[in-house]
């Protein structure tokens, strides 16, 4: 459990990030259209790394139930300013090579990144939702940047409409729960009587979060509002909006358990928290069943996710398109992980689930930046026939897009591959009983189903490599030489990815 914080400095790397947002806004106006992609992105790029320094010293605590910090929610910040930096520095890139007269959009990524924060550091569903429609209303006039396309119009709309009826179930699951504890915290103690009140609640909350992730079935926005966005926007809503989304559901998850049990806390619980089986397995038999019945609903919805992801993504011709149900198969994953070490048997601890979505969303946001860099004006080489060998002629963008594409498909050296042993691992040791030598029949067949697709997602990435490499010129150029916050970004961040596969400790402890 966590104390009571101070108000600074826990709100400080808050406010440096609404600084900064308004300070482009003021400065976007006064400067000439040719100087706007040159100075905005590095007072952008600014006030992030302020931001980050302000992280270091807030301290861990809750500010009065509304939001609370601790050491993985002060990582995932991290993460979110990491995938941040990468997105202004893709927007550079993408809105220079549109010749794009308006700045506004450096200023709605910072406001979409305290969007993101908010929704990470959210202990209570009202914090929540105005964190999470912060970072969607600055999100969606930047997926539709590009006003003269018809697709981006096609997809801005989808995304608009499917976000808006998905935020109506969260807040009539959000009412519901407070019908059944008196609270608006995630935690409360279950009034008797309304324990499937509280249920349903957790069900429509958790598949409101869940369409943010872009978990199937509810994913069918997220291939044409990636398709429709410029690629630095596309890796930013990967990274960023899947990191606020799955913080918030592990939050609600372990918060549910515990009101569900009747070990309700006096304060937020901490994100790395581990629950003992006497939470999960020494309670009423009506709550064991409940427990039961969420946690093969999650593994069926993780399954489906797995399979639909990395069968779609096989067929792919455009990397922003494969990147969305590269999306949806790994939200298959991180849901899985909700589940770890072995739920079934009593036992819950997020670590792996942790780890495995910061190395996805640094993976997932690096490869869109870097392919900015790859794919000209308009993104209009965002095709495999148009970027037959780019890598070759762009050796810092290929070889960056190399390193995240890696890792997204679990292959060594890359932080992917370390992230996806530990959920195939864990997923496996469900079914094991290492003290008799037997096999789970009925549990065995989840690490098997996702072992199996998460090879056919990785020939997905691999055959994108080979076209990355291979000889032969392409239809064009791919535009104009990576701008220099791009290539300085890029280059850090996939040395980062390496570096997280040799010490995974640094940001988690699994």
């Amino acid at each position: 459990m966590l104390p009571v914080a101070d108000l600074f400095p826990f709100l400080t790397p808050i406010v440096v990030l609404i600084l900064g947002a308004l300070a482009c806004l003021v400065a976007e106006p006064l400067l000439r259209d040719s100087s706007k992609h040159t100075v905005l992105p590095w007072m952008a790029l600014s006030t992030i790394v302020l931001a980050g320094i302000a992280l270091r010293f807030t301290n861990p605590g809750h500010l009065h139930g509304l939001f609370a910090t601790d050491f993985t929610r002060s990582a995932l910040a991290a993460v979110l300013l990491v995938v941040a930096a990468l997105g202004v520095a893709g927007l550079q890139q993408n809105l220079s090579e549109d010749r794009f007269a308006g700045g506004e959009a450096y200023a709605l990524m910072l406001l979409a990144t305290i969007g993101a924060i908010g929704m990470v550091f959210s202990v209570n569903t009202i914090s929540l939702f105005v964190s999470m429609e912060l970072a969607s209303l600055a999100i969606y006039p930047l997926v539709g940047l590009r006003r003269d396309s018809v697709v981006s119009s096609e997809g801005l709309l989808k995304y608009f409409v499917m976000g808006a009826v998905f935020s109506a179930l969260f807040l009539y699951g959000a009412s519901l729960m407070y019908g059944a504890t008196g609270t608006t915290s995630m935690v409360g103690p279950v009034f008797p009587g309304r324990e499937n009140v509280h249920l349903l609640g957790f069900a429509l909350v958790a598949v409101g979060l869940l369409f943010k992730t872009g978990t199937a079935p509810f994913h069918t926005w997220s291939p044409d509002a990636y398709t429709a966005a410029p690629s630095s926007v596309t890796g930013f809503m990967a990274g960023a909006v899947k990191v606020g989304a799955f913080a918030a559901l592990g939050a609600v998850w372990i918060n549910f358990l515990a009101s569900q049990s009747g070990r309700v806390p006096m304060a937020p619980l901490d994100l790395s928290i581990y629950i003992p089986p006497e939470v999960l397995t020494w309670v009423q038999p009506e709550v064991a069943a409940r427990f039961q019945i969420v946690g093969k609903a999650l593994a069926i919805l993780a399954l489906l996710s797995i399979v639909l992801g990395s069968l779609s993504l096989l067929g792919q011709r455009s990397l922003r398109r494969l990147t969305a149900f590269s999306g949806v198969t790994n939200a298959g994953f991180l849901v899985l992980a909700l589940l770890l070490p072995s739920f079934f048997q009593g036992h819950v601890q997020l670590g792996a689930l942790w780890y495995y979505l910061a190395v996805y969303a640094l993976s997932a946001a690096g490869a869109m930046v870097a392919l900015s860099a790859l794919t000209g004006p308009g993104d209009e080489g965002d095709h495999l026939s148009s970027l037959t060998g780019a890598a070759r002629r762009r050796p810092l963008a290929g070889l960056a897009l190399t390193v995240f594409l890696a890792s997204l498909a679990g292959l060594p050296p890359a932080a992917g591959f370390i992230a996806k042993f530990q959920i195939l691992s864990g997923l496996t040791l469900w079914s094991l009983n290492l003290a008799q030598m037997t096999i789970n029949a009925r549990l065995i067949w989840i690490p098997a189903i996702a072992m199996i697709f998460a090879l056919v997602a990785a020939a997905g990435y691999l055959r994108v490599l080979v076209v990355l490499w291979s000889a032969g010129s392409a239809s064009g150029e791919g535009g104009s030489s990576p701008k220099l916050l791009l290539s300085w970004v890029v280059t850090l961040v996939a040395l980062g990815v390496l570096a997280l596969s040799v010490g995974p400790q640094i940001l988690f402890h699994p």
